[in-house]
C-alpha cells in the first residue's frame, strides 16, 4: 500500500506587499513544514503542558513577553529539527534586484544568458542595495522612485531615473553607469513593460510581492529535493483571516 502523501503547510511574517521600504518591517520571512495535522497538534499541547501556556495559540507575539520564552522557542524548534525550511529576504536588497529585472532584463534579454552567466544581475542588486540604503541615512528619493516605478510601471513615477543626463555626474561610478543606461535605453524600458500596467493587466501589482518568489525557493530548492512530486492544495483558512498553503508529497507515477 501506498505511502500517504504528506502535508507541506506554509506560513509568512513580515508580509508589506509592494512597499518593500518600510523601516518597520525590513525583513520578509516564508516557512514551511511537512508535519501532519496530528503531529503539530501534539507539539502544541505539550509545549502547552509543559510550560503552562493558557493561550488557545502558540503565539510569538504573546509568548515573547514570557521570561522563559528563550526556552520555549528551543523547545519548538527541537521538535521541528529536520522537519522545517524558512527563507529570510531583506526587502531593500530585493528592490535593488528588481532594478536589475525590470531596468536591465527589459533591454538585454534577447542575450541575457551571457550576462546571468557572469552574475550581472547579483552585481546590480548587491551595488544598488549598497548604494542606495547606508547604514542610518534616510531612504533616498531614488528608492522611493524604483519602487514606485515597479508599483505602475509609468516613466512618469521616475522622473529622477529617467530624465535627461544631468551635466553633474553621481557620487558613485556604479549609479551613474546604471542611470545613463536607463535614459539612455528608456524608450525600450517602457515599451518591454507597459503590459504590466494597470491599465493593462493585474499582473504588475504583484512585482514587488516577496511571496511567491519565496514560495517557489520553499518548493524547488527545498522540498522538492526532499519529495518526489509535490501537488498543491486548497488554502486552509486560519483564525487569524491569514491562509496557510498547503501542498502534499505525493509519490512518483
Amino acid at each position: 500500500m501506498d505511502k500517504p502523501p504528506a502535508l507541506i503547510s506554509c506560513d509568512e511574517a513580515g508580509f508589506t506587499g509592494p512597499k518593500l521600504l518600510d523601516d518597520n518591517q525590513p525583513i520578509f520571512a516564508y516557512a514551511a513544514i511537512d508535519l501532519s495535522a496530528e503531529e503539530a497538534d501534539a507539539i502544541v499541547k505539550a509545549i502547552k503542558t509543559k510550560y503552562r501556556v493558557q493561550a488557545p495559540e502558540l503565539k510569538s507575539k504573546l509568548l515573547r513577553k514570557r521570561d522563559n520564552w528563550p526556552a520555549i522557542a528551543f523547545d519548538i524548534v527541537q521538535n521541528i529539527s529536520g522537519r522545517a525550511i524558512v527563507i529570510a529576504a531583506d526587502k531593500r536588497l530585493n528592490l535593488g534586484g528588481k532594478a536589475f529585472e525590470y531596468l536591465f532584463e527589459p533591454v538585454l534579454q534577447a542575450k541575457n544568458g551571457l550576462f546571468y552567466h557572469y552574475d550581472l544581475h547579483r552585481f546590480v542588486m548587491n551595488a544598488m542595495h549598497r548604494i542606495l540604503f547606508a547604514a542610518g541615512q534616510p531612504v533616498p528619493a531614488l528608492a522611493h522612485e524604483l519602487q514606485a516605478l515597479m508599483k505602475s510601471f509609468d516613466p512618469a513615477d521616475a522622473p529622477t531615473l529617467f530624465a535627461a543626463a544631468a551635466d553633474a555626474k553621481e557620487s558613485s561610478k556604479i549609479l551613474d553607469c546604471v542611470l545613463r543606461f536607463a535614459r539612455g535605453y528608456a524608450d525600450t524600458i517602457a515599451e518591454q513593460t507597459k503590459h504590466l500596467r494597470a491599465d493593462e493587466s493585474q499582473t504588475g501589482k504583484w512585482t514587488l510581492d516577496l511571496t511567491t518568489t519565496s514560495l517557489f525557493s520553499l518548493i524547488l530548492l527545498g522540498w522538492g529535493h526532499r519529495h518526489e512530486k509535490l501537488e498543491s492544495c486548497a488554502t486552509i483558512p486560519s483564525r487569524c483571516r491569514k491562509c496557510v498553503y498547503a501542498f502534499r508529497s505525493l509519490p512518483r507515477t
